[in-house]
């Protein structure tokens, strides 16, 4: 299953290239992840809302599901 795990892992290597890019232009920062096909996103200060609060945000007004970063510690 070599083959199949390589799509995999281009398919979401590319998804999170995509979405870095994207969040970026809009005022988004974040580092490059290394090992990983998840984003760790700074919310900008200019949407007055901490971690948390944005998330919550996000999920009622997009129907988008995040996990705040301070809840990793």
């Amino acid at each position: 299953c070599d083959e199949e795990v390589q799509e995999m892992k281009t398919a979401y290597l590319k998804r999170r290239d995509y979405m870095q890019t994207a969040l970026e232009k809009i005022g988004f920062s974040m580092t490059q992840p290394k090992g990983a096909f998840y984003l760790f996103v700074k919310v900008p200060e200019f949407l007055g809302l901490n971690d948390e609060e944005f998330c919550i945000e996000l999920a009622e007004t997009a129907k988008v599901g995040t996990i705040p970063g301070s809840y990793f510690g």
